[in-house]
């Protein structure tokens, strides 16, 4: 039986650290992997991929988690998220999927935003999972990483503009996506 670790704080889990490195790291692992694993699928479609990118950052979080320092209140599982994110991106960028999409492949589609009401979080992941891979990327690190599209620019590599760009279309994407949805639930 798994023990109970969702209520452990971050500062349990470094104390603990402090003392017992492998029960903390144990500890972390099962409060955090589901969680991480999700972060990860959001960026990484192919499961296999996903699985190694998560392996990799959990092995740096590892490597690197003595050296955590909290900055601005930010939690240790944000850190590791940001390990994550940063990972897959790393990946994305190696096997070359964050080029760029011509813009006539999505013009026809309308501009408004995503409706969610309704769309269980399962369905809108694979919504988002069934986007292009720069979108993707974009839509995550600026809804969910809180990133500005400078930022994004600035780590995908691309123009401020561009990033700006390829978050509207995956944003209108998905608004299109989850009427096509509902319009099949009725």
């Amino acid at each position: 039986m798994k023990p109970r670790t969702e209520n452990i704080t971050d500062a349990e889990i470094l104390s603990l650290y402090a003392t017992d490195s492998e029960q903390a790291l144990r500890v972390l692992y099962l409060r955090d992997s589901g969680y991480l694993n999700a972060v990860c699928h959001r960026y990484i479609c192919n499961d296999s991929d996903a699985e190694d990118v998560l392996q990799d950052s959990f092995l740096k979080i590892f490597g690197n988690i003595g050296k955590y320092k909290s900055q601005k209140g930010a939690s240790l599982r944000s850190w590791m998220s940001r390990v994550v994110a940063n990972n897959a991106i790393d990946l994305l960028r190696k096997q070359r999927k964050l080029k760029e999409i011509p813009a006539c492949d999505y013009q026809n589609l309308p501009d408004e935003d995503p409706d969610l009401d309704g769309i269980p979080i399962d369905v809108f992941h694979k919504m988002i999972r069934q986007l292009p891979d720069v979108y993707r990327a974009v839509l995550n690190l600026h809804v969910f990483e809180e990133k500005t599209h400078k930022e994004i620019a600035r780590i995908l590599g691309i123009k401020e503009n561009t990033s700006y760009s390829h978050f509207h279309r995956a944003k209108n994407l998905l608004a299109d996506k989850i009427k096509r949805y509902k319009q099949l639930q009725r």
